[in-house]
């Protein structure tokens, strides 16, 4: 182990020649040791607590205490510190009854090379042990600090582990009209979402536990209490807490938009009128542009719709009509499409849709609600 790094070692005992001779055979390893002769009990605990104290190297013949109350002595200020004993020769029962007394090690003094091996192993172990506790105490703060952000902000915030809530704020539990927390914790987060915003949110939370979940990106969804066109904004981040990783789901704020007048006329020109989807040619051009990359998280998927027996529909209404109610039928499809999806009037009453999905049984889900949703729909037309 290298030397630039000063060593602080308590050498206990009476004769300064071991002192000399430690730190002699140390600095011949590349230790640049600074070594504290004790001679006495007393001194000891007057350097344990006034001195940072890296190493204790005890000669067991010269030295009025044992092994044990060193140790023991130590312990009461420094117990991270390791006991290294030494004495004239130190055959294989010295060194375990040295250890059983609860030193790293015992050496011979004369054999400097097995000394100089013993100090760099013990110091190694205890600046690990001290860099891996600095860490967790440092981990543990982060900790402490993020659930008292999460408490305190005025964000709507729930932590949500393996599809359970495992706390939230309380401006979360005021959004969805929760009086206690106990309510709410150790309950499904799904229980809290309309059913057919589950899918995508199901996907949005295996993708953030995977790390696959883009910063910033954001899920419209509709929750229990949403009506009309209502929907609520969730971000999604990976946390690490003392239980294990969980995902945090945060209510953000839905951006307002204001297009100038040149750019709305623009949009409008690129879409039909009908379904307010973009026209073959727009909806192509962006489907290749789209599929050259791949999604943040998740999974593309191409979605073909077509209303069956709508020829019926045109005999019975008319033609022009018939626009009206397939107008209707748009705008169900438009209302569950994500701001990532990509829809399209491909042909006559067939709707094209790319969209971004946690796995294709989500795109399978989705088409499998559309066609519930449209077949107990109503479409009104004049009086009909």
């Amino acid at each position: 182990m290298g030397g630039h790094q000063s060593i602080s070692i308590a050498v206990l005992t009476d004769s300064q020649d071991d002192v000399e001779l430690i730190n002699g055979t140390l600095r011949d390893a590349g230790h640049a040791a600074h070594c504290l002769w004790i001679a006495t009990p007393k001194i000891l605990t007057d350097k344990l607590s006034s001195e940072n104290i890296e190493l204790i190297i005890i000669n067991c013949e010269r030295y009025p205490d044992g092994i044990r109350q060193v140790v023991k002595q130590k312990d009461c200020y420094r117990p991270e510190v390791p006991v290294i004993a030494m004495q004239k020769t130190a055959a294989e029962e010295d060194i375990e009854q040295a250890m059983r007394a609860g030193a790293c090690d015992l050496v011979s003094a004369g054999l400097k090379s097995r000394l100089q091996s013993v100090v760099g192993r013990e110091l190694r172990s205890m600046r690990i042990e001290r860099a891996l506790n600095s860490t967790l105490h440092t981990a543990t703060e982060y900790k402490r600090r993020l659930k008292n952000q999460i408490r305190t902000s005025s964000s709507s915030i729930a932590l949500v582990q393996e599809g359970i809530v495992i706390d939230a704020n309380d401006s979360w539990l005021r959004r969805f009209k929760i009086k206690e927390r106990d309510e709410l914790v150790g309950m499904p987060i799904m229980d809290s979402f309309d059913a057919d915003s589950r899918p995508a949110l199901k996907g949005a939370l295996v993708a953030t536990q995977q790390g696959k979940w883009q910063a910033g990106e954001k899920l419209i969804v509709k929750t229990y209490l949403d009506s009309g066109n209502a929907e609520t904004h969730l971000e999604f981040e990976r946390v690490e807490l003392d239980d294990g990783p969980c995902v945090q789901l945060r209510v953000a704020a839905q951006p307002v938009v204001s297009l100038e007048p040149t750019k709305l006329v623009h949009d409008a020109l690129q879409r039909d009128p009908t379904t307010l989807f973009f026209h073959r040619a727009q909806f192509l051009d962006r489907l290749r542009k789209r599929l050259k990359n791949k999604p943040a998280s998740g999974t593309h998927c191409l979605i073909y719709i077509r209303p069956d027996k709508f020829s019926a529909v045109c005999k019975k209404v008319g033609v022009i009509d018939s626009e009206q109610i397939f107008a209707q039928f748009a705008d169900i499809v438009r209302k569950r499409l994500h701001p990532r999806d990509v829809a399209g009037r491909f042909e006559g009453t067939a709707i094209m849709a790319l969209l971004e999905r946690g796995h294709a049984r989500d795109a399978q889900m989705w088409g499998k609600q559309l066609v519930e949703e449209v077949s107990k729909s109503t479409f009104d037309i004049a009086e009909q």
